[in-house]
């Protein structure tokens, strides 16, 4: 009777486990190839839809028309460069005005010892706890 308690379960072979990690493998890849396609698919669709003109854009077909002549109008229309250009140096300007101050901010709050340190450190620490949206 007590024999029956002490016998063990059949060991798996080798060949179960190659081939449980060879279904976990393709089960991996099948879900990253989902991720993938969910998170890509709407860029590829812009970039399709941007290709097509009037009718063509109710059409379900998936493939780009490689029509691209209102890409050429608008690289050739001046005032859309000249919009890019403005919007190329205020985000410029910005960053490069924002480095400097943060720096100097850092290199203040670091370095140096005046009485409200600890509060500014507190109201920036408490600030980069919240939610960016919550924040606005």
């Amino acid at each position: 009777m007590a024999d029956l308690f002490l016998v063990r379960p059949a060991r798996k072979s080798s060949a179960y486990y190659r081939v449980r990690r060879q279904a976990l493998r393709v089960l991996q890849i099948l879900a990253l190839s989902l991720v993938l396609i969910y998170t890509l698919f709407p860029y590829y669709w812009a970039f399709v839809s941007s290709t097509k003109q009037g009718a063509a854009l109710y059409r379900s077909v998936l493939l780009p028309a490689l029509d691209f002549t209102y890409y050429r109008e608008l690289i050739n229309n001046p005032v859309f460069i000249g919009s890019l250009l403005n919007s190329a140096y205020v985000a410029v300007a910005t960053t490069c005005l924002s480095l400097v101050i943060g720096i100097s901010a850092a290199y203040a709050l670091g370095r140096i010892d005046f009485p409200q340190r600890r509060a500014v450190l507190m109201i920036i620490r408490e600030r980069n706890e919240w939610p960016t949206a919550f924040v606005i």
